[in-house]
């Protein structure tokens, strides 16, 4: 996902990205080849889920994008932060090569 902060300066609204507020129309906007440098960022490396703020965090479950993580199990918890690491390194990866 690109931060779009200096493609759309003074940014736009969330449910109606053509407009500034929600309402008006943003009036400038700039190209991305003229933009000195992006921000991009990786979020959601397959089925989002949200856990309670504890530490011990297990999972189960083999639904992903990526299907080679080899804690995939739908009956051994694994613990599902490392697995978006692996994730996350598999798509590094895939970029580099």
């Amino acid at each position: 996902m690109v931060d779009a902060t200096e493609l759309i300066p003074g940014g736009f609204h969330f449910f109606n990205p053509d407009t500034r507020d929600g309402i008006k129309p943003w009036e400038e906007w700039r190209e991305r080849s003229s933009v000195k440098s992006l921000r991009y960022h990786f979020i959601d490396f397959g089925i989002s889920r949200h856990y309670p703020t504890n530490t011990g965090i297990r999972d189960v479950g083999i639904f992903a994008q990526d299907q080679s993580f080899p804690e995939r199990s739908e009956t051994i918890p694994y613990d599902p932060f490392k697995t978006d690491i692996y994730h996350l390194g598999n798509v590094i990866l895939k970029i580099v090569k």
